[in-house]
Parts: structure tokens; sequence; C-alpha cells
């Protein structure tokens, strides 16, 4: 029985089969992060303002090493099969557990979460182009935003998305930035805003967990970037690098805007509103 339990995990694994032509380590690492960092990442200082200078920097580790976690046991999942063929999707894990009924709800779960995120995100550009350019309606700016964004979604591989998810890292590099120089010149500035060390009560505490845990969401297209990645076996590295670069944004767009206003930072929806709010004429 000993014998047959140790032998058990090789039967059940599937080969790391490498793929020349598949994406490389840094453009998955690239891909990821891009999936992490989007239009939400705008509101961190606010998760940032519920925790307090103690409890948010806790928070904001303990959700990268939850979420780095979780990835890596999602990768062991995908070559835990019995047919020793990797698994290149959640409907593929979900078949192989629990038979056709699990490959149905998990499609419809995982589906209808992705289109939940990609309308809550069309919404949120759509609001943010209408506030820098009122002139058209906010319902016009969301059309635009799905007209724009549509065609993306219709790259076939992450090699190519790789491309585009490389424009996307420098472009939130200079948001980062930009929230960082903002933040330092009102924290400079002549108005006076509270900052605090504890969190704003339980609720404060479970809101600053809640939006960090939803900042690093990148799970739905784990399987995918797997599937196409040139050495698979090498996932938990570009995880590693993925999430170290996700929590170093993150640090630094939250901690900037909160040290710029404080707890007033929760009267905004986002940073963004907060620096508009600050801006003098000359401000461009």
């Amino acid at each position: 029985m000993k014998g047959e339990l140790e032998a058990r995990p090789s039967l059940y694994a599937a080969d790391m089969v490498v793929n020349p032509q598949g994406c490389s380590d840094y453009r998955g690492v690239a891909n990821i992060v891009m999936t992490a960092v989007g239009v939400g990442v705008l509101a961190l200082p606010n998760a940032v303002a519920f925790g307090g200078w103690i409890a948010a920097p806790l928070l904001l580790v303990l959700s990268w090493v939850l979420t780095h976690f979780q990835m890596c046991l999602l990768w062991k999942c995908l070559f835990m099969n019995p047919s020793r063929k990797q698994m290149q999707s959640y409907e593929e894990v979900g078949r192989a557990c629990f038979g056709r009924v699990g490959q149905v709800a998990v499609a419809v779960c995982l589906y209808g979460g992705i289109f939940c995120i990609c309308s809550l995100i069309m919404i949120l550009l759509g609001s943010s182009l209408h506030n820098l350019a009122p002139s058209l309606s906010r319902s016009l700016w969301i059309v635009i935003s799905v007209a724009l964004m549509l065609p993306f979604a219709w790259l076939p591989t992450f090699k190519r998305v790789g491309v585009i998810a490389a424009i996307g890292v420098a472009a939130t590099t200079v948001v980062a930035i930009s929230v960082i120089i903002a933040g330092a010149r009102e924290a400079a500035g002549p108005d006076d805003h509270e900052h605090v060390l504890g969190p704003q009560g339980i609720g404060g505490l479970g809101l600053a967990f809640t939006n960090f845990m939803n900042s690093f969401t990148c799970a739905p297209v784990i399987p995918g970037l797997i599937a196409e990645m040139k050495n698979p076996a090498t996932f938990p590295r570009v995880a590693m690098w993925s999430f170290l670069t996700i929590t170093v944004v993150f640090g630094s767009i939250g901690f900037a805007g909160y040290a710029g206003w404080g707890i007033d930072m929760l009267k905004f929806d986002l940073i963004v509103d907060a620096v508009a709010s600050s801006a003098g004429k000359g401000d461009w």
C-alpha cells in the first residue's frame, strides 16, 4: 500500500513539454502584470486609507503571498491529470474532477465572472474619459471604449498579446510616476491632510484586504498562459517576478496617494479624482 501511494503522484503527473514557439518568460511576466494592473489600481490609495500606515503594508504583502501560493497550486493542478496530458483550461480541470457537470459549472462561473469584470472595466474607463472630456456623454464614452478594446480580444495567442502587454507595462509605469509626483506635491503643499496608523475599524480592515486581493486578480488567464509558455516548468519563477512587480506598482500608487491626501482619499472614488480636485489652473 505504501509503495502504491508513493508511486501515485508520478502516474497522475503530465509531462511538461517544452514549446519552442511559445511565449518567453519575459512576455509571461508582462502578461500577468497587465492582467492584474488595470483601472482598479487607481482605487488602491483608498485601500491604504482604510488600512492605515501599519495594516495596509501588511495586507498588501499578505495578498501578494496568498496570490502567489494560489497560482502555484493552480500550476500544479493543471498537470495532475490521470491521462498524463496537460490540462489547458479551467473547464478541463472541472471535467477531470466532476465530469460534464463540473465542466459546465466551471464554464458558467468563469465566463460569467469575466463578463462582469470586463463590463466593470469598461464602465470605469468610460467614466474616466467622461471626466476628462465631458462634452461627450458617459454612455457614449463607454461605447467608444468597448469599440477600441474589442479587437484586442481577438488576438489568438499570448505571444501576440505580450507585445500589447509590454506597451501596457510602460503606460502603467507612467501612471505610477504621475501619481507619485502628484502625491509628493500634495504632501508638501499647504493643505493639511490627516493620516492614521491603524485601520478604519474592522470594516475598514476588511475593505482594505478585499481591495488588495481583488487588485491581484489574474487567475482567469493563468491556464492559457501556462499552456503557451516555452517551458511551463518555469512558471513559479515567472509568477514570483510578476507578483513582485505588481506589489511594487501597487505600493507605489497606493502609498503615494495616501501620503498626499490621507484619509481624505475616502471622499473620492479614484486617485484621479483626488488629483483633479487639487489641480491648479496651470496644471496639465
